[in-house]
């Protein structure tokens, strides 16, 4: 993409790099710093910000001292403000520095504490100055003032500044009426505006047809996961290698290596684009610096990811390649769950249950996939759910109650992975609380469905979309002007229809095949005229052809069925619920 002036070429060499080392410099002795792309950028405009502070926004800027970040910062916050850049010969004597800024007509004078002997002679030679900075101090004093601290205090006073119309009110003493009226006010507010909008927006379309600054009635929150999808695509080349990014990328962002693998070996995302890697490897480090605990969502993210890690104590079948293609299909559907809800609320933890067949008498015996560290992370986001429920007083007591009771069962089924681990054995309460397990959710789901006075005891009585697991989500829409017209199309992820699961599992010496139910995980693409799908019309469209946006990489572990098998009770013992 081609750049017309520096503050471009930072924001495009930040959404190619991000947080890819930019510049490393001594800070000390024996102490080297690095700077990314981000730092260089958000530097730069605070020092922007700081002129527009100090009211010199527009006016000269001297700059003298050898090649420094400081330096570096100083100068660009300087020509993206709008202002004039002076930079010096670091090597000339005082005197003649301070002739050449007097006749620069500059009022700053930035410099490094190398030179301070520049500083103190401008405090008295220069008197078209009006601010004297020094690079390194990190104190005010003798009429110098230090950068680092200018810094700090422009962050925090912009920071502060959520309202520009009221700001200008204060200053003005206009009415909002005739504020909306005066030009000159307006445009500062738009400034202002602009401003918050380039230091807080961090998703923008990479091709910007319209307004760069745009206000939003229902703005959307930033979403780690969403910009991997933003980032996960060709912008570069025409037409575009890759025009949709997959809900895979995120999965391989999060350093998911299945994930990865299959993107790279399966589907050859790295041979049909060279800037996949690369992109990728910048999205890694990106998902790394993310603070995941922040919010619900991102705590719901994170959990998922603890499907793909491993630990030797776990049974042979859940360290196999196929079960992680297993654990990657339950966790998309699962993110593909939380695209769909615009709503988050104590969702609830699954447990497989499942019948088997055993020694001559057998009783109904059940297994909870032992995932620990999975059910631990769940239990972590029901609290942080009812946390945020309750600061925000939006619980009740039937919600406390039902977050209770979920949380109990998370609980239970953390406590008996554990003992299925440890080869520990499960006693036969612990099996019939297993065995109803089904319908213990059941009843819990219906509970939360249910308006106050309803009464729900059955799925019968629920109707429209909220009866079926099936979802769906659009994601991203695929309409850069790289890509072309007959191409350009909306990414969907959804949920399908449950699938049943087969399972060889060890219990008490014996081995059961056992049966549950898992997660369907679908991602399919529409044309961009098409309109956009809806839960009703997903799960029509799943009546009819029940395969849709079903996974190529999936279909090793995928049994197609012309006709389910009927229980038969000499092989399978129902589970009763």
């Amino acid at each position: 993409m081609k750049v017309s002036t520096i503050r471009e070429l930072l924001v495009q060499a930040e959404e190619t790099w991000g947080d890819g080392v930019v510049i490393r410099y001594k800070s000390g002795k024996g102490t080297v710093a690095e700077k990314n792309y981000t730092d260089l950028r958000k530097d730069s405009e605070h020092f922007s910000d700081l002129l527009e502070t100090l009211k010199v926004r527009g006016g000269h800027v001297a700059l003298i001292g050898p090649t420094s970040y400081e330096w570096i910062l100083s100068y660009f916050g300087t020509v993206n403000s709008g202002s004039v850049a002076v930079p010096l010969d670091a090597s000339l004597p005082a005197a003649d520095v301070c002739e050449l800024v007097d006749r620069a007509d500059a009022v700053v004078l930035v410099a490094d504490e190398a030179r301070k002997d520049v500083l103190e002679a401008a405090r008295i030679q220069c008197p078209k100055l009006r601010y004297l900075i020094s690079m390194q101090k990190t104190e005010d004093g003798d009429g110098i003032l230090a950068l680092p601290k200018l810094m700090e205090m422009t962050i925090l006073a912009m920071r502060s500044c959520e309202d520009p119309i009221a700001e200008e009110m204060k200053k003005t003493g206009l009415t909002t009426e005739k504020l909306f009226k005066k030009k000159s006010a307006m445009a500062k507010i738009r400034r202002s505006v602009e401003e918050i909008g380039e230091r807080q927006t961090r998703i923008r379309p990479k091709f910007e047809i319209t307004s760069r600054h745009k206000i939003n009635l229902m703005p959307q929150r930033y979403m780690p996961d969403t910009e991997v999808l933003l980032e996960m695509v060709d912008y570069k080349n025409f037409p575009t290698l890759r025009d949709t990014p997959r809900g895979l990328d995120v999965m391989a962002a999060m350093r998911w290596s299945a994930a990865e693998r299959i993107l790279i070996d399966e589907m050859g995302e790295k041979d049909r684009w060279n800037g996949f890697a690369p992109t990728l490897e910048r999205m890694k480090r990106r998902m790394d610096s993310i603070e995941w605990d922040k919010t619900v969502a991102t705590r719901w993210i994170e959990s998922l990811t603890t499907l793909g890690k491993t630990d030797p104590d776990m049974p042979y079948f859940m360290l196999t390649p196929e079960w992680q293609k297993k654990c990657l299909n339950t966790a998309l559907a699962s993110w593909s769950e939380l695209k769909h809800d615009a709503i988050l609320y104590a969702k609830q933890p699954m447990g497989a249950e499942c019948g088997g067949a055993g020694p001559p008498d057998p009783v109904t015996k059940g297994y909870v996939e032992p995932d620990t560290a999975f059910w631990s992370k769940a239990i972590q986001l029901l609290d942080a759910t009812a946390k945020v429920i309750d600061d925000n007083g939006l619980g009740s007591e039937r919600i406390r109650h039902i977050t209770q009771l979920v949380r109990e069962e998370a609980e239970f089924l953390l406590r008996i992975s554990r003992k299925e681990l440890q080869r520990q054995c499960v006693t036969d309460e612990e099996y019939d609380q297993i065995r109803v397990l089904g319908s213990r959710f059941e009843y819990l789901s219906l509970d939360m469905l249910r308006d106050p006075n309803q009464y729900l005891d059955s799925w019968d009585n629920v109707q429209g979309p909220d009866k079926n697991i099936a979802v769906i989500a659009d994601v991203y829409t695929a309409n850069a002007i790289n890509n072309p017209p007959d191409r350009r199309s909306i990414l969907y992820e959804g949920v399908g229809d449950a699938d049943e699961i087969y399972v060889v599992v060890e219990i008490d010496g014996y081995l059961y095949l056992t049966r549950g139910a898992v997660f369907s995980y679908r991602e399919l693409k529409r044309p961009l005229g098409a309109p956009r799908l809806t839960d009703e019309e997903w799960q029509k469209m799943l009546k009819t052809s029940p395969d849709t946006g079903r996974q190529k990489w999936m279909k090793d572990i995928i049994v197609p069925l012309k006709q389910l098998p009927e229980d038969d009770e000499r092989m399978f013992y129902s589970s009763g619920c």
